[in-house]
C-alpha cells in the first residue's frame, strides 16, 4: 500500500511516497504547487530515482561476467517499495535493500538510502549507495524531478544557468546516443523553453560549467532553482508535445550508445564502488513565488 508522508519547511511542505521514495509534491503555504502531478495520460511519474542505471542500455541487457541481466530504462529502484527508516517534522529517510528479485536484474548486494530534508526553505535531496558485497560494484544514479510550467506555456519560461555555457546536446535515438550532437548554448546563460526543444527527446549535456539551473517564469516571481554540485551529466526533458512540465535531471551516468557495450564494467559514465564503501551525493531545491 502506498504511504504518503509530509515534511515541513518554513513556508513550504513536501510529500514523499514510499513507492520509489518518490517526491510527489512541493507546495507553498499559499497552496501553489511546484511539482508535476503525474497525469497518467502524459507522464505517470513525478520524480523517480534512477538506479542502478541512468537512461537505457542496448537491448535492455547488462552483462556481468559473461552473464546477461535484463534491466529496463532507468533501472528498478523507481518501482520498488522503500522502507521509511527515519522521520522527523522536516526530514525523511528511506531505504531499499537488495533482494532475490533485484539480484535477477543487478547481481550486486547494495543498500540505497534516500533522504529528504528541509533546511529552512531549502530542500536537500540526498543519495547514499552502499556496496554490501565483496566485489567492486559498478552503478549509476540520477534524479528525474518534474516541475510545473505555469499556465502550461513554455514561451513564458526559460532556464537560467549560473555560468555562461557553450555546449552541445548529445542526441538520442530510441533512447540511445547516436554519436550526433547539436549546439544548444553558445556563450549564454539562458535556454528558452519550447516544444521543439524536445522533438529529439531529452537534452543531454556532458560538460556543463554550471552547477545550478533555475526554471524561471518571465512574467512572475515563480522560480525553481536546482543546485547539483559534482554531477557530471545533466538531462532536461519534457514529454514530446506537452508544455505542462519540465524535468531537471542531474546524473552520474547516462544512456548507452547505439552500438552499446553490454559489459557493465566497460559502460561509459558508470561509477565504481569498492566493497563495503559508501557513495554519497545530493542536490538541493529552492522555490519562490
Amino acid at each position: 500500500m502506498e504511504q504518503l508522508t509530509t515534511i515541513k519547511g518554513i513556508n513550504f511542505t513536501a510529500i514523499v511516497s514510499n513507492n520509489g521514495a518518490e517526491l510527489k509534491s512541493i507546495k507553498h503555504l499559499n497552496g501553489t504547487e511546484f511539482m508535476w502531478q503525474a497525469d497518467a495520460d502524459i507522464w505517470p511519474r513525478t520524480a523517480p530515482v534512477l538506479f542502478p542505471i541512468v537512461g537505457k542500455v542496448k537491448n535492455d541487457l547488462l552483462r556481468v561476467k559473461d552473464k546477461g541481466y535484463a534491466i529496463s530504462q532507468h533501472g528498478f529502484a523507481r518501482d520498488k517499495k522503500f522502507s521509511l527508516i527515519e522521520q522527523t517534522e522536516n526530514k525523511l529517510v528511506y531505504q531499499l535493500l537488495y533482494s532475490d528479485e533485484t539480484l535477477q536484474k543487478f547481481p550486486y548486494d547494495f543498500k540505497l538510502v534516500l533522504t529528504y530534508e528541509w533546511i529552512g526553505d531549502k530542500l536537500i535531496c540526498g543519495y547514499e549507495v552502499y556496496n554490501l558485497g565483496v566485489e567492486t560494484m559498478p552503478f549509476s544514479i540520477g534524479a528525474h524531478p518534474g516541475f510545473l510550467i505555469p499556465d502550461g506555456d513554455f514561451s513564458q519560461c526559460e532556464l537560467l544557468f549560473n555560468k555562461p555555457e557553450t555546449t552541445e546536446r548529445h542526441l538520442l535515438e530510441n533512447g540511445l546516443f547516436n554519436h550526433q550532437t547539436q549546439l544548444v548554448l553558445n556563450n549564454t546563460q539562458v535556454l528558452p523553453l519550447s516544444v521543439e526543444l524536445f522533438d529529439l527527446d531529452a537534452v543531454v549535456f556532458k560538460n556543463l560549467q554550471s552547477n545550478q539551473i533555475s526554471l524561471v517564469h518571465k512574467n512572475s516571481s515563480y522560480r525553481v532553482t536546482m543546485s547539483f554540485d559534482g554531477f557530471p551529466h545533466f538531462g532536461i526533458w519534457a514529454k514530446k508535445g506537452s508544455q505542462r512540465f519540465v524535468c531537471l535531471e542531474p546524473w552520474f551516468g547516462h544512456s548507452d550508445y547505439s552500438e552499446g557495450h553490454p559489459d557493465i564494467t566497460k559502460k561509459e559514465g558508470m561509477l565504481t564502488l569498492p566493497s563495503h564503501e559508501c557513495f554519497k551525493t545530493n542536490y538541493t531545491l529552492e522555490f519562490s513565488i
